[in-house]
């Protein structure tokens, strides 16, 4: 299913990484078809298994969103701490590791991209303190620089639910030094976005091809436009 996702998208979208991000930013991208990117949170073993051999077979880079803590956890421990924290998997393998290793995210990086998504896969609601917005936020993004060797820039709110967006963690998103922020609440991304307030449709990789055109028509556009505008309201700088 999603190889047949992406035979679609390869006919439709023009593959979108970083540089290709960057040159839409600013203003210099003269292409007739509209770009796509596609967007991985969680950090799980699949996606870096069978998601990104797929991605550059059809030459799309990926957007992967890792919290530090699922992969530092103890192969042993992975799976509970998924079901902890929210983190859906499938139990695929013969031995109980369903993040990515370290290694693998490192081999990823550079062809594909890496973002931050806290460091447990936390939901960054209003009730949050200093402290623990300082975890999920700024010593997530520490801990994913000092593997990858350099910058990064990129983070990935959890969750989705309009509880889980709050004005002190979009603060501190602010404050990191953070320039693009990704959120779920279903919009395309136009010239000029506030690209700390960057929307995302969600689409399974299981979806059939029916629901994967039917995301995408705009319908779910018009669905999350309240939602997608008081989270907006509420995050903004």
């Amino acid at each position: 299913l999603f190889r047949a996702q992406l035979e679609f998208y390869a006919e439709h979208y023009r593959p979108i990484g970083r540089p290709e991000f960057d040159a839409f930013c600013a203003g210099e991208s003269e292409e007739a078809r509209p770009g796509l990117l596609i967007t991985f949170d969680d950090g799980l073993r699949s996606h870096a298994e069978v998601a990104a051999p797929l991605l550059e077979e059809f030459g799309f880079p990926g957007w992967f969103m890792v919290p530090t803590e699922f992969v530092d956890a103890p192969v042993a421990e992975q799976q509970e701490f998924a079901k902890e924290h929210q983190i859906q998997f499938e139990p695929e393998y013969d031995d109980p590791r369903v993040a990515m290793t370290w290694q693998q995210i490192c081999a990823l990086d550079g062809s594909h991209v890496i973002g931050c998504h806290t460091a447990s896969h936390r939901r960054l609601e209003a009730d949050l303190n200093s402290d623990e917005l300082e975890l999920e936020i700024v010593r997530a993004r520490q801990r994913l620089e000092a593997k990858l060797g350099h910058s990064l820039d990129v983070f990935c709110w959890v969750g989705g639910e309009e509880w889980s967006y709050s004005r002190s963690a979009a603060q501190t998103i602010r404050d990191a030094g953070y320039r693009l922020s990704f959120m779920t609440n279903s919009a395309p991304i136009l010239p000029n976005e506030n690209l700390l307030q960057l929307q995302r449709s969600n689409i399974e990789a299981a979806m059939p091809g029916s629901m994967v055109r039917f995301s995408l028509s705009g319908l779910m556009d018009l669905r999350y436009r309240g939602k997608r505008n008081r989270v907006n309201q509420l995050t903004a700088g």
